[in-house]
């Protein structure tokens, strides 16, 4: 039997070997290396140790300044003429706002005048009632040598943009605060909630230690950010093997990163409010002196189930008389003056309609309530779509890896990928705020996901080229006609991603392939023939969705950003720096003030993700990925991102919701990217981490936690829209006690 010297194999697909000798010499030297074992376990006690060490002392901070202080008594308390004690002990009404307070006197037990260190509002027993408010704010004095009333409120919790403190009646945490070096006889409570409001305050307690806690919330936190470092960590055995999805490990690494995303979605799309029951159907904006209906697609969910394509609310006989109802400053003063207006939706022909995408109703809320007989609500229907979008988006990036980069990428690099790229993709932003105008961006996500997904995976393991898929990806991708026609662009996608098929083997757009191709573009035009009829029964235009009719700040029927503001909003909506500082929330919202519409913003989108920068270097490393066939592929990329920042600036402004419509096309480019820098060309790629690798990574993960830092803290910033310190206040202001040991000078 002869055996050639010249053998053929097949691409290497699995990972390289890891296994070493028990010493590693450098220069001759062998030195010892600590077995795996010993490396984990020493590992994990740092972790713990770290853990532990934040917990008890960086947390608690506030607890371990207060150990140590006066003994000090408090007197019988005075009200002031505007506060009045109700039927329950220990609760007020403020009759007069600027006499609505209550002073303590204090004293030491040899009656000197006592040194403060901590406060703490004692509320009454029973805070079990509706009486209580979730919030009661409040302003802190002393009273000083000469008798005057000192402010201290900024020193005892500093405050750039308020003075005024706060502590809900059920949360003992948030009724805390440190005054170190205030020498006083005497502390003034001044409540600053408006006529009519509800205080519930029992008494104080000067000088009190604030309890040291242990906090689970705080402490998987830490965790789940040790566990981010440690992963994703320059030297991680996760870089040292390819991907190999033949290996179970690997798969279930896969999943469990998968299963911790959605549990965290989830998770942030509670944190807001009640999601058990739909939002209060109407509320009534004094800003815009408009009312507000957030169950739009509630509403429309029963209009399709009753036979209507309107909405079932009332319409003002005075806005149905105006000659032009989209004119926002003359509907300002019709609200002003008691009509019922009904803010962001489409008015036409004296209806009210929605504007924003109906296929989540028909395929979510009319369903639910054609079941239950209830209206399903919106943070269930995000979560859904949330969901969706997350395993599909990580199974698309794990078939890139497999199928376009030959399972080449370390798979430590893919799942760095998954996690920034569902980060990146602006899911924190509707997760958190997750009512009616977050379904269109989230459905359109999933829907464009599960498309590109089933492209990708067209070619089967056998080497056929699958009809089924790709018709199915087709019909995904046109459901965004149906959720946020912006999405649609992904159509350009199948001409790279199957540009073998379409020129050399032309399995596609060939007379033999006349059925594949034709069966491709059927679900577009089988969508869209319904789409075009729920326009014109609209709008009159089978083109028309109606957003020009949209009841908002400005006639959108006429009015469009001039030319002249685009620097500045391309500036906004893509560079524009975070106003980050040392104080809670850490991370605070801008109010942008230009002639534009805009939202308050956390920062231009490539600052907040500075990840999808990466796709900048798409003409540095042309030679690079056109080796690898996925140059054409990041052209469309870029190019369509460029196109849907334009397109969203030129038509509706700036804000972060926007981010959605291209943030995942920057995204794609920066992995398509990322896995041209880290593609592998066999086992004996790997030599360990250089020193360029570990500084490149080391960058990753900065990327990483940067961007989690910004959305995260960012959700608690007060001044966006719909902000948790009036959603959720019970969360916010615990959250805020957590640095309480931080704040007082």
């Amino acid at each position: 039997m002869t055996i050639s010297k010249k053998t053929s194999a097949a691409p290497y697909l699995g990972p390289p070997p890891i296994a070493g000798p028990p010493y590693a010499t450098n220069k001759g030297v062998r030195k010892p290396q600590i077995p795996d074992q010993q490396r984990n376990a020493l590992t994990l006690f740092i972790v713990l140790v770290v853990t532990l060490s934040a917990e008890l002392f960086v947390f608690n901070l506030a607890h371990w300044r207060t150990i140590s202080h006066d003994n000090v008594s408090v007197g019988a308390a005075s009200l002031g003429s505007g506060l009045r004690q109700s039927d329950t002990p220990g609760v007020y009404t403020i009759t007069d706002a600027d006499n609505a307070w209550i002073d303590f006197p204090v004293t030491t037990p040899d009656r000197q005048k006592p040194l403060l260190d901590s406060i703490r509002i004692v509320p009454p027993d029973d805070t079990q009632h509706d009486e209580i408010p979730p919030t009661t704010h409040y302003q802190l004095s002393t009273r000083n040598e000469a008798g005057d009333w000192v402010n201290i409120s900024y020193s005892a919790w500093r405050n750039q943009l308020t003075e005024n403190l706060a502590y809900c009646a059920d949360s003992p945490a948030t009724q805390y605060m440190l005054v170190p070096n205030r020498t006083t006889d005497a502390i003034r409570i001044s409540f600053t909630d408006g006529v009519g409001a509800t205080v519930p305050i029992s008494s104080i307690a000067p000088n009190v230690t604030v309890p040291l806690t242990i906090c689970w919330q705080r402490i998987l936190a830490i965790l789940l950010i040790a566990a981010l470092v440690l992963m994703f960590r320059p030297a991680s055995p996760l870089y040292a093997v390819t991907v190999d999805l033949r290996n179970v490990r690997q798969r279930i690494g896969i999943i469990v990163n998968v299963s911790v995303l959605c549990l965290l979605f989830v998770a942030l799309c509670c944190i807001s409010g009640d999601i058990t029951h739909a939002y209060a159907s109407r509320s009534y904006n004094a800003t815009f002196s408009h009312w507000t209906d957030l169950n739009q697609y509630q509403q429309l969910a029963d209009a399709f189930l009753h036979g209507r394509l309107n909405l079932d609310l009332p319409v003002d006989p005075q806005l149905a008389a105006m000659d032009n109802p989209y004119d926002f400053y003359q509907r300002q003063q019709l609200g002003e003056s008691g009509a019922t207006i009904f803010w962001d939706h489409a008015f036409y022909d004296g209806k009210y309609c929605v504007y924003f995408g109906a296929l989540p109703a028909l395929i979510l809320f009319a369903p639910f309530q054609a079941l239950t007989g209830h209206w399903l609500p919106s943070p269930v229907a995000v979560m859904v779509f949330g969901v969706i979008f997350i395993c599909a988006i990580s199974a698309l990036l794990t078939t890139l890896c497999a199928t376009r980069f030959r399972g080449r990428i370390p798979y430590g690099t893919l799942l760095l990928s998954v996690n920034l790229t569902v980060l990146g993709c602006g899911i924190v932003y509707y997760g958190f705020q997750p009512d009616f105008y977050a379904i269109p961006f989230i459905s359109s996500l999933a829907f464009t996901a599960l498309g590109l997904l089933l492209w990708c995976t067209a070619r089967t393991s056998s080497g056929k080229l699958s009809t089924a898929r790709i018709i199915g990806g087709s019909a995904f991708i046109a459901c965004n006609l149906g959720c946020r026609p912006q999405f649609l662009v992904a159509c350009l996608l199948a001409f790279p991603l199957f540009w073998n098929e379409i020129v050399h083997t032309r399995e596609l757009f060939s007379r033999q392939s006349i059925g594949r191709t034709v069966g491709a573009f059927v679900p577009f035009a089988i969508a869209a023939i319904p789409w075009m009829a729920y326009n014109a029964a609209r709008f009159g235009s089978p083109f028309d969705v109606g957003s020009a009719y949209n009841l908002t700040g400005y006639d959108a029927t006429r009015l469009r950003p001039a030319l002249i503001a685009f620097p500045a909003m391309l500036f906004i909506q893509l560079f524009q720096p975070p106003m980050v500082n040392t104080e809670f929330p850490f991370v605070h919202a801008i109010n942008n003030a230009i002639p534009v519409p805009c939202e308050p913003s956390l920062g231009g989108y490539f600052v907040i993700v500075p990840f999808a920068a990466l796709g900048f270097l798409l003409v540095a490393l042309r030679q690079r990925l056109k080796a690898i066939h996925v140059f054409g592929l990041a052209v469309i990329l870029a190019t369509t991102a460029t196109l849907m920042v334009l397109f969203d600036i030129g038509l509706a402004g700036t804000t972060n919701r926007y981010h959605g419509d291209f943030a995942w096309l920057c995204m794609l480019l920066a992995v398509v990217v990322l896995y041209a820098l880290e593609t592998r060309h066999g086992p004996s790629a790997y030599d360990g981490p250089t020193v360029a690798r570990t500084v490149f990574r080391t960058v990753l993960l900065a990327m990483l936690l940067w961007s989690l830092f910004i959305y995260v803290t960012g959700c608690f910033s007060p001044e966006r829209y719909d902000p948790l310190i009036d959603l959720n206040p019970n969360l916010y202001y615990t959250v805020k006690s957590w640095f309480l040991g931080f704040y007082a000078i």
